[in-house]
C-alpha cells in the first residue's frame, strides 16, 4: 500500500500494484462544477452510509465509477490508537479497489491558505513487493510526499533531501521503527507546514499517535531554503519542492488497493488520547505536574502531583467536580472518555494575628517586605515609615518599602462624556477581594454611595463611570480597598 501527497493543476490518475495514495493538491485542481467543493475541517467516519454502498457522491467523494470504494459492515476496536474520529461507534469502513483511477475530494483553499493542515486516518498497510519503488510516484513531479511499507515492513517516506542551498533530490527514505504488520489497522497523521515559503514545504508523520518521526535526512524546523535546515529532526522537505507549491491544499485522491476509516482533514491540532483538563485557582500558590490540557492513552492512568510553593499550603483538590481532601498525588485510572476535570486549590499560610493584621500572606510579606518577617510583627511593621503598616499596605495593593506608594487617585478626567478614575497597585495579590470606587456630589457632607464593587485588581486600574449623575451636579470619587466585598 503506497499513499502520497501531490499538487497537481489538472485531475490525474496513480495507477500500480496493490497500493493506495492519498494525493493531496496543494494548489487548485480542475474540477466540474458538479463536484462538492467542502470546507475544512472535514471528517468521515462512513457510518451514515448502508452497508455494501458505495461512499462516491457522498460527502463530496468523487470517481469514474462507483464500485471502486464500498462501506462494509465490521465492528472495530483499534487497538494501537485512538482513531481520530474517536466518538464515531466504527461499524464500518471503505474497502478500495482503485487500480487505474482515483476517489477524490475537494477543497475549498480559502479554509486552510497560510495554514497548517493535519491530514489524519485509520488505514491498512499492505507490503509493496515489487523491488523498485513505484514509477507511479517517481515519475510524477507533481507528488510532495508518499509512504508505503516495504516487506520488512518498514514504512517508507517519498520526500526531498537537501545537498546544498539550492540543491534538492527526491529520495525514498526507510523507517525502521515502528514495525507494521499486513492488515493491521494504524492511524496515519501527516502535518503540512503552509505557514512557510510557498517553495520550500516540509511535513511530519505520525503513526498512531507516537511523536513525530525522526530522521537524519529530516530537519529540525520547518523553514525556507538554507534557514534552519539542520539534520535529524522531524520536518521532510516535500518532493518535487522546486517546482513550486501553493500555500493551501485544494483536494484528496485516494487509489489502490485497500481500506481506510476516519478520514479528516483540519487545521486544528490532532490528538490521540483522552483530555483531562488540569488547572489551579491561584498560580501563586504552586502548580500542577502535568499542566493544562493533558492527552491520555485511552485505558491508562495518569498522577497529577501538586507541587507547593513557600508559604502555601493545600486546600482541596477537585476530580471531576467532586471536592475531596488534599494530596499530593491524585490519580485518574482507566482512562476512556475525554471532559475529566482536575482542580487543585491552594491556600495562602496567613499572618495570624486576631488583630487587623489577620489576613496578610507571609508569601506577600516575604517578595514586598522580606526584612520585616514572615509573622504577625511584620504584619504590623510600617517597613517605610509612611504611617502605613505592611498589613495595610496589603489590602492597598501598594508597595510597603516605598514611603511614597501610597493608595491615592493618579488621575480623573473626562474623554468623550465618560469619567474615568485611574490608579496603580504595584503589590498585587490577586487573592484579595476586587477594589470598590464610590462617588458622592458633596465631599463636605459625604454621602458616599458605592456605585461599583467589583473592580478586579491589575497593576494599574483604569475605571469608567458606566452610570454617570445626568444633572449638572458635579461628582466626586473616592476607592475602596478591604480584605471583605466592598
Amino acid at each position: 500500500m503506497r499513499m502520497g501527497w501531490k499538487m497537481r493543476q489538472k485531475r490525474g490518475v496513480t495507477a500500480g500494484g496493490p497500493v493506495i495514495s492519498c494525493i493531496i493538491a496543494l494548489s487548485l485542481s480542475t474540477a466540474s462544477a458538479q463536484i462538492t467543493t467542502n470546507m475544512i475541517p472535514f471528517g468521515d467516519a462512513f457510518e451514515t452510509i448502508a452497508n455494501n454502498t458505495t461512499i462516491i457522491g457522498f460527502q463530496g467523494w468523487n470517481a469514474p465509477t462507483s464500485s471502486c470504494a464500498i462501506v462494509t459492515n465490521a465492528a472495530l476496536s483499534y487497538t494501537l490508537a485512538l482513531p481520530p474520529l474517536r466518538y464515531e461507534t466504527h461499524n464500518k469502513y471503505v474497502i478500495l479497489n482503485t487500480e487505474n483511477y482515483a476517489i477524490t475530494n475537494q477543497f475549498q483553499p480559502s479554509t486552510n491558505a497560510g495554514k497548517k493542515v493535519w491530514i489524519d486516518t485509520m488505514v491498512q498497510f499492505q507490503p509493496w513487493s515489487d523491488e523498485n519503488p513505484p514509477t507511479s510516484v517517481t515519475n510524477d513531479r507533481s507528488i510532495q510526499s508518499a509512504f508505503f511499507v516495504n516487506t520488512n515492513k518498514n514504512l517508507v517516506i517519498y520526500h526531498s533531501r537537501r545537498y546544498s542551498i539550492s540543491v534538492y533530490s527526491n529520495q525514498f527514505t526507510v523507517i525502521l521503527s515502528p514495525t507494521i504488520n499486513s492488515n493491521e489497522w494504524h492511524r496515519l497523521t501527516v502535518t503540512m507546514d503552509h505557514t512557510t515559503s510557498p517553495t520550500k514545504k516540509s511535513f511530519q508523520v505520525q503513526i498512531d499517535g507516537a511523536s513525530p518521526i525522526t530522521n537524519e535526512f529530516a530537519y529540525q524546523l520547518p523553514t525556507t531554503s538554507g534557514q534552519g535546515l539542520v539534520g535529524t529532526g522531524s520536518w521532510f522537505v516535500v518532493a518535487n519542492n522546486l517546482t513550486g507549491a501553493s500555500n493551501y491544499m485544494s483536494g484528496v485522491a485516494i487509489s489502490g488497493t485497500g481500506c481506510i476509516d476516519d478520514f479528516v482533514v483540519t487545521n486544528d491540532q490532532t490528538r490521540y488520547g483522552w483530555v483531562i483538563t488540569a488547572t489551579n485557582i491561584l498560580a501563586l500558590g504552586g502548580q500542577l505536574s502535568p499542566q493544562g490540557i493533558v492527552e491520555v492513552t485511552n485505558g491508562a492512568t495518569i498522577t497529577f502531583t501538586n507541587i507547593l510553593n513557600t508559604h502555601w499550603i493545600f486546600d482541596s483538590v477537585v476530580k471531576d467536580g467532586t471536592t475531596g481532601t488534599p494530596e499530593q498525588l491524585v490519580a485518574y485510572t482507566n482512562v476512556t472518555s475525554d471532559g475529566h476535570t482536575y482542580l487543585g486549590n491552594f491556600s495562602a499560610i496567613m499572618a495570624t494575628n486576631a488583630g487587623p493584621a489577620a489576613g496578610t500572606p507571609n508569601w506577600w510579606l516575604a517578595t514586598y517586605a522580606p526584612a520585616a518577617g514572615t509573622n504577625d510583627a511584620g504584619a504590623l511593621l510600617d517597613s517605610d515609615g509612611d504611617g502605613y503598616t505592611n498589613w495595610q499596605e496589603h489590602l492597598a495593593s501598594t508597595d510597603p518599602t516605598d514611603a511614597g506608594s501610597y493608595f491615592k487617585i493618579l488621575s480623573h478626567y473626562q474623554l468623550g462624556g465618560t469619567q474615568y478614575v485611574r490608579w496603580v497597585s504595584p503589590a498585587l495579590d490577586i487573592g484579595l477581594p476586587p477594589f470598590g470606587v464610590k462617588r458622592s456630589t458633596n465631599i463636605v457632607i459625604g454621602g458616599w454611595i458605592l456605585v461599583d464593587g467589583n473592580v478586579q485588581r491589575n497593576p494599574t486600574n483604569t475605571w469608567a463611570e458606566l452610570n454617570p449623575i445626568t444633572n449638572s451636579v458635579p461628582s466626586f470619587y473616592r476607592i475602596v480597598a478591604t480584605n471583605n466585598i466592598p
